[in-house]
């Protein structure tokens, strides 16, 4: 019959455990702190009023364009979500499109694509009180757009790049099948290539040259 461990040896062994337990504690932590530090960064790239008309002045397949992004419910912890919204720069107040994004950490900081129930898009639109009229509503009346989350990754420069995957995002505007989002990110604006495709993969709307590109105009207040 085997003997039993000394006690010192048990209590090395306790020891040892606890200590295990303490560092991967402080492991967990550690990354969640890392984590949180990613998704306020980008969080902050984001925030803000941004232009594509020095783009447009210099080419005259792009539109100048007027893009507003704008946090929301603040009291969320672990997760940040921003009012977005595109409008031609001579009609900033008519937005052709709004939009929710809400940020989290799945293997990167992962932006999920949300729309709006209409009452409210037509309440928050060219509004410059956003944060008070969403207070109206709550993430349960949103719609996910399921497919069209967007996975951020730091890069080599200290920005953040990142896509949708593969055809998995649906979309039938102008006949097409899905689209899809490629998006570079950075202090000082960010760039955006949206695109859809038909079923066949012949492009059937957005730009075709490249991504339109967004200088920071105003920061997040």
């Amino acid at each position: 019959m085997r003997s039993p461990l000394p006690l010192p040896t048990r209590r090395l062994q306790l020891l040892a455990g606890t200590l295990a337990l303490a560092l991967m504690h402080c492991a967990d932590a550690a990354a969640a702190h890392a984590h949180e530090a990613e998704l306020q960064t980008v969080a902050t790239y984001l925030a803000g009023e941004f232009s594509s008309a020095r783009q447009a002045a210099g080419d005259p397949d792009f539109h100048a364009v007027s893009l507003r992004m704008t946090p929301i419910w603040p009291e969320r912890r672990g997760e940040h979500w921003l009012y977005v919204e595109q409008a031609l720069a001579t009609h900033p107040d008519q937005p052709y499109r709004q939009r929710v994004y809400r940020l989290v950490w799945r293997d990167g900081v992962r932006s999920i694509v949300y729309t709006l129930p209409a009452e409210a898009a037509r309440a928050v639109a060219g509004t410059d009180a956003v944060t008070t009229v969403m207070q109206r509503w709550q993430p349960d009346d949103l719609s996910e757009r399921r497919g069209c989350d967007i996975l951020l990754r730091k890069d080599a420069q200290g920005g953040y790049a990142g896509s949708t995957h593969g055809h998995g995002c649906p979309s039938e505007l102008h006949g097409a099948a899905y689209a899809t989002s490629d998006v570079t990110l950075a202090a000082d604006g960010l760039a955006s290539w949206d695109r859809g495709f038909d079923a066949q993969g012949h492009q059937v709307w957005g730009a075709e040259k490249g991504p339109y590109r967004f200088e920071r105009t105003k920061p997040s207040e």
